[in-house]
């Protein structure tokens, strides 16, 4: 964590002395290969957290993918990034259908887009029980990893999360999903509905994530990639616990970050004794999801992650709602399906950003990351990693494929027999480009040792590095921040001049305090103030300990950052860049977010 720092004098409300130079040190997601094995040859083979459904591969043994091929991109965003229309499934000329495609040369053909979904809740609720039971059924891990002992270390690969029996680095796996209804995939003809709702299939990206209040830092990490959100609750605790508690605060964190699709999941209903008592953790949920549901899609469901009950398939003994597979697959529907032509923030066409997820030592002059794409990228790159500055040539990716080679133009049948013959694992398989808003899962960066980049979070191509250094691009450097934020209800602190925080930026973590505020009236005005308090929306200037990488968004086209503010049609809206969102976190509690405006009103 960032050290605190002392503010010594404040020469005006606009600006303070600091003296400490030296208190940003944030390196949460440098993972050393001790850390995963004990074996110094797992750091060669590209093994890491980020794709521990991967089986142990060594790089030179990866199957190349056919040239030509690229991976489409996350959501149906990629459009609005990259002025592409969104990508549907092939169909038959003649017969309207879709074409028979492998599962493999869905996704390598670009008929499969991505959908990366957190899964958060406090700890010992189950969250990698449940998503471990999940990734089998779905094909993506050995089905003999499906035994009680085994099902949350399919996502705490760390020795010492396996110790401890918590995750505490964000872990991410993928699993394909398919989308067509049985009325679709049977059609005798082609409809205009069917040209253009959603491809067939499509890749979820889950971000498993700590539950320890403590570590709140690395949920906000692994948070800032989705688009959607599962939020898991244990029933009893969650019937027994004080009204306002983690569940009320990884909401606010989520829809903060821009997450306006959310699945709750009240898991271990196998321990009830009747429905009753799932009945009033359903309403209590509804109870606390009440201030967003004018601008979230929230879907609740009974679980049980140990027993697989409505993770695929539906129990009628819960009543008539859906299963999470299902309701993973209306999220993705909706996504694919939304329109991201308005207000859209826009990059360069040309412009190459990444977002660092994990990083580990491939060889002395060779490391190897994760990295969440926020644009298109092709191999060999010209990179510069930041904050060090040091250039890098990004001269080789993979990413996770499934092995199975099963038809996927007909919906998966919900049914555990059918199922289980779909069961195999992921692989890594190169590929020459990526697209936007997917993960690389194996991103090699040669001519830097991993100490030269161990504190870096971004990578940027040369030109926009040439940009930012002559202060002409669409990312700046700064240690100034202006945000519009609004201030959780529930938030203990008051924001006001001089106030110590910490502040959270994309994968960036930095100490700062505050300069200036400024509280969004009634009448839609700004006034002047020395604090922001609990349920108010406002804009504050900050100072930080240490430069930061941000992507200023226009003061006058920003809409409210209010949840009682905004419309239903937020969720539809285009993809706001990691470096435009910001989290304000006061002691163990993130108390504001929004979003980073170009000028103070």
């Amino acid at each position: 964590m960032a050290a605190g720092g002392r503010y010594e004098s404040y020469e005006s409300d606009d600006s303070y002395t600091y003296t400490d130079d030296d208190a940003y040190d944030y390196d949460d997601f440098v993972v050393s290969g001790q850390k995963k094995t004990k074996s110094a040859g797992a750091k060669t083979q590209g093994y890491n957290k980020s794709h521990t459904t991967a089986t142990k591969t060594n790089s030179k043994q990866l199957q190349p993918k056919p040239s030509g091929t690229v991976y489409h991109g996350s959501e149906s965003n990629a459009s609005y990034a990259t002025g592409d229309s969104s990508t549907v499934a092939p169909l038959d000329k003649l017969t309207g259908k879709n074409k028979a495609v492998t599962r493999t040369q869905a996704v390598q053909s670009g008929t499969i887009t991505s959908l990366n979904v957190v899964v958060c809740g406090r700890v010992d609720v189950g969250k990698s029980t449940l998503l471990g039971h999940l990734l089998t059924l779905l094909g993506a891990v050995d089905s003999r990893l499906l035994r009680e002992s085994d099902m949350a270390w399919i996502l705490d690969q760390g020795e010492d999360e396996r110790a401890r029996g918590i995750t505490i680095d964000p872990t991410k796996a993928s699993a394909i999903i398919n989308l067509r209804e049985p009325s679709e995939s049977n059609a005798g003809s082609p409809t205009e509905e069917m040209a253009v709702t959603y491809p067939v299939n499509v890749k979820i990206d889950f971000i498993d994530t700590p539950g320890h209040h403590d570590l709140i830092a690395n949920l906000v990490k692994g948070a800032s990639f989705a688009r959607a959100a599962i939020v898991v609750v244990d029933i009893l605790d969650f019937l027994k616990e004080d009204k306002y508690g983690y569940f009320e605060q990884h909401l606010f964190i989520l829809w903060a970050l821009g997450v306006r699709e959310f699945i709750i999941c009240v898991n271990k209903v196998d321990r009830l004794e009747d429905v009753q008592m799932y009945k009033e953790a359903e309403s209590r949920v509804k109870e606390l999801t009440k201030p967003f549901t004018g601008s979230t899609s929230i879907t609740i469901i009974p679980t049980s992650g140990l027993n697989g009950i409505n993770l695929v398939k539906r129990d009628d003994s819960w009543g008539s709602g859906t299963s999470l597979v299902e309701a993973l697959r209306q999220v993705a529907r909706k996504t694919v399906r939304g329109s991201h032509t308005q207000n859209s923030i826009m990059t360069p066409p040309d412009a190459i950003v990444g977002h660092i997820f994990d990083m580990w030592e491939n060889s002395k002059k060779q490391v190897g990351c994760s990295c969440f794409m926020e644009t298109k990228i092709r191999t060999p790159s010209k990179l510069v990693s930041l904050p060090s500055g040091n250039p890098v040539t990004c001269s080789e990716m993979s990413s996770l494929l499934p092995t199975n080679q099963c038809d996927v133009s007909e919906p998966i049948p919900d049914n555990d027999t059918d199922l289980s013959s779909l069961m195999t694992q992921m692989k890594l398989t190169k590929a020459s480009s990526a697209y936007a808003y997917d993960f690389v899962d194996n991103m090699i960066l040669r001519d830097q040792e991993v100490q030269a980049l161990a504190g870096d979070r971004l990578l940027v191509d040369k030109g926009t590095f040439g940009s930012i250094r002559s202060g002409l691009a669409f990312i700046s450097e700064t240690q100034r921040v202006i945000c519009q934020v609004f201030v959780s209800p529930k938030a203990r602190h008051r924001l006001t001049l001089g106030f110590d925080l910490e502040v959270f930026i994309g994968c960036f973590q930095r100490s700062g305090a505050v300069l200036s505020v400024w509280e969004r009236a009634t009448t839609g005005t700004w006034k002047r103030l020395t604090s922001l308090g609990p349920g108010k929306e406002g804009v504050l200037l900050l100072q930080l300990i240490a430069p930061v990488y941000v992507q200023s968004l226009p003061l006058e086209n920003a809409k409210s950052v209010a949840p009682d503010m905004v419309a239903s049609t937020e969720a539809q809206r285009p993809w706001i860049p990691l470096l435009s969102r910001i989290l304000l976190k006061v002691g163990p509690d993130v108390i504001a977010g929004g979003i980073i405006v170009n000028k103070t009103p």
